[in-house]
């Protein structure tokens, strides 16, 4: 549970937002804009997780798969606005770090 607890907490806020806002966000919005990049970066956001359940738990039910990779999905629009609006990836570190304290909270 320890090694989970330090993946959410430490790697997932900072090296998923380093990767995902910082390099393949930045890298589309220098090509393709604003709308483009934070769909596409987004989709392999959603995808990315997906692979929690595709690979780890492939029993899981599928509806709830979905969701949580849609949810995925619209959490990292929300991360690229807060990227955005705050032109640092400190941001939505802090806001991904906290949603998943939430999240281990509420499995307690």
């Amino acid at each position: 549970m320890l090694i989970y607890a330090m993946y959410v907490l430490i790697w997932a806020p900072i090296g998923e937002e380093l990767f995902y806002r910082g390099y393949v966000y930045g890298e589309l919005r220098e090509k393709y804009g604003f709308a483009i990049s934070t769909l596409i970066s987004s989709f392999f956001f959603g995808i990315r997780h997906s692979t929690h359940f595709l690979l780890l738990l492939p029993s899981f039910p599928t509806v709830s798969a979905t969701y949580w990779t849609v949810s995925t999905f619209f959490f990292d629009i929300i991360m690229v606005y807060a990227y955005e609006k705050s032109d640092s990836l400190y941001t939505p570190m802090l806001i991904h770090f906290l949603v998943n304290v939430i999240s281990i909270m509420l499995q307690l």
